[in-house]
């Protein structure tokens, strides 16, 4: 479940996800994942600045497909054809440091 909101120039989003891994082993990996995010475009809409968290709700994060995680990125158009991305996440989870 996503909620998405959008201006010209900015775009903010909250969310929900449930996963559940089935293990061969039997065990099951559960994570219920908050997701909150935010984009921001400046200087005439050339750089763009992102920002997006996911978290553990109730300390469920064991899935492989869902860590909780958190970034940070940026994108600058050089020219119509031309971007310069870069962008930093750090996750961690019950299967993932």
């Amino acid at each position: 479940m996503l909620a998405e909101w959008q201006s010209q120039n900015s775009k903010l989003r909250a969310g929900l996800t449930y996963a559940e891994d089935h293990l061969s082993t039997g065990e099951r990996n559960r994570s219920t994942i908050a997701q909150f995010g935010g984009a921001q475009r400046l200087f005439n809409q050339r750089l763009e600045l992102t920002a997006q968290t996911e978290f553990a709700l109730g300390g469920q994060n064991d899935s492989v497909d869902f860590p909780a995680r958190h970034s940070i990125g940026a994108r600058l158009n050089v020219s119509p054809t031309v971007a310069l991305v870069a962008n930093h996440e750090i996750t961690s989870g019950g299967t993932v440091d």
